[in-house]
């Protein structure tokens, strides 16, 4: 796997090169940033099923709480930045917590069933809400 990494960085900047000279400079800072946000994702991901052997779909709804959070704070309130970053960040894993703490004593595929409920339930009320328009 070592031997991979230097060609694979050296692709990954020739494409991120190409990207900045077509796409442009906001673009391309709006593209990686992105690219960031997927890398904590699945890294986050990895860590939920590659470690505890479980999977987890309600790790989808727990940043989807938390980019709700951040985006009602950033349109509501006026406030951008690394205060919305925070308060997404502390309500999604809050719900993470109440999710973990609900679907704690359950093995297996039950363990699923609950993390997808918990999934649907968040989706469905989100989508009720009134308060992104």
């Amino acid at each position: 796997m070592r031997r991979f990494s230097i060609p694979l960085l050296a692709a990954l900047g020739i494409v991120l090169l190409a990207l900045w000279f077509h796409a442009g400079a906001a673009s391309f800072f709006r593209i990686t940033a992105l690219f960031g946000l997927n890398v904590v994702f699945l890294a986050g991901l990895r860590i939920v099923t590659g470690l505890s052997r479980l999977v987890s779909l309600a790790h989808f709804a727990t940043v989807g709480v938390g980019a709700y959070v951040a985006a009602v704070i950033a349109i509501h309130y006026g406030t951008f930045g690394w205060s919305a970053v925070a308060a997404g960040t502390a309500a999604g894993a809050m719900a993470a917590l109440v999710i973990g703490l609900v679907s704690a004593r359950a093995d297996d595929h039950y363990y699923a069933f609950v993390t997808l409920a918990a999934s649907e339930i968040l989706t469905n009320l989100f989508r009720g809400l009134p308060l992104t328009g």
